[in-house]
C-alpha cells in the first residue's frame, strides 16, 4: 500500500492472532491503517480504534434510530459512552444505565433517563418512564447474560445488540415479539470481511476521528501512564 506518505500518523485496530501493539515495531496490511489528522493526540489516536469501532457497528446494526425509544445498558464504558453520542446526534430517544455518579454527564448529552442497574425493579421503572410501552432497540455492553436479560425490554420487532457475548437463544415465545438478534465481533473483520467491507470500515473510522477531533464526539477521559506501569 502506497496510500500512506512516509512518516505519517497512523492508527489500527490490531488482529489479536497477530502480534500484539505494545511491540516497537509490528507490521499491519496497509488497508487496515487509520489516518491521524494532526490536532488529534496520540493518546486519542491510541484509544479510538476498538471501542469506537465497536460502538459504531453496534450502531449500525440498527435500521434506523431517528425518534425511537432506545436503550444502552452499561453507558459508562469507552463503547458506550460513545454509542450513546452517536444515537443521541441521530435523533433517537436514548436511555441508559449507570451507576449515579454518572447521570448528570449523560443528562448534559441529552439523555432521556439514566437508572442505576443496580436499582431493584429498574426494568419495570423504564417501563414506566416509557408509559407502558417497550424499547424499539436495547444495545446491551455488558455480557450476553445481560443481554438476554433484557429481551422482555424490546417492543415487536425491535432488535437487541449483544456486544459482549451473543444471545444463543430468544427466551421470548417464538412468533410473539419478533425481535431481532444481533452480534457484534469487531475482531472478526479481520479474517471474515471482505476488501469492500474493509474499506468502508476503515474509512468509517476515519470520519469517526474527525468528529472527535472537531468535537461532535468525544471519547471517555484519558488516564495517561507509563509503559512501565501497565499491568
Amino acid at each position: 500500500m502506497t496510500h500512506f506518505p512516509l512518516g505519517a500518523r497512523v492508527c489500527y485496530h490490531t488482529d489479536l492472532s497477530q502480534d500484539g501493539s505494545f511491540s516497537t515495531h509490528t507490521i499491519v496490511s496497509g488497508n487496515r491503517l487509520i489516518y491521524i489528522l494532526n490536532k488529534i493526540s496520540d493518546a486519542i489516536a491510541a484509544a479510538f480504534p476498538c471501542p469506537s469501532l465497536t460502538a459504531w457497528q453496534a450502531f449500525q446494526k440498527l435500521p434506523a434510530v431517528t425518534g425511537k425509544n432506545i436503550l444502552v445498558s452499561g453507558a459508562v464504558g469507552s463503547v458506550g459512552y460513545l454509542l450513546t453520542q452517536l444515537l443521541i446526534n441521530h435523533g433517537a430517544k436514548v436511555y441508559i444505565t449507570a451507576s449515579p455518579k454518572h447521570h448528570e454527564e449523560f443528562y448534559k448529552m441529552g439523555d432521556v433517563k439514566a437508572i442505576d442497574y443496580k436499582t431493584e425493579g429498574w426494568q419495570e421503572n423504564m417501563k414506566e418512564t416509557l408509559h407502558g410501552n417497550l424499547f424499539d432497540a436495547v444495545i446491551d455492553t455488558v455480557s450476553s447474560s445481560s443481554a438476554t436479560d433484557l429481551t422482555g425490554l424490546v417492543g415487536y420487532y425491535g432488535h437487541i445488540v449483544s456486544i459482549q457475548g451473543r444471545i444463543k437463544e430468544n427466551p421470548q415465545p417464538g412468533f410473539t415479539t419478533c425481535v431481532s438478534l444481533h452480534e457484534i465481533a469487531l475482531g472478526a473483520f479481520h479474517k471474515f470481511a471482505n476488501e469492500q467491507q474493509i474499506a468502508r470500515l476503515i474509512s468509517d473510522g476515519e470520519m469517526l476521528l474527525n468528529q472527535i477531533g472537531n468535537g461532535k464526539l468525544k471519547l471517555r477521559q484519558l488516564s495517561v501512564d507509563s509503559f512501565e506501569n501497565l499491568s
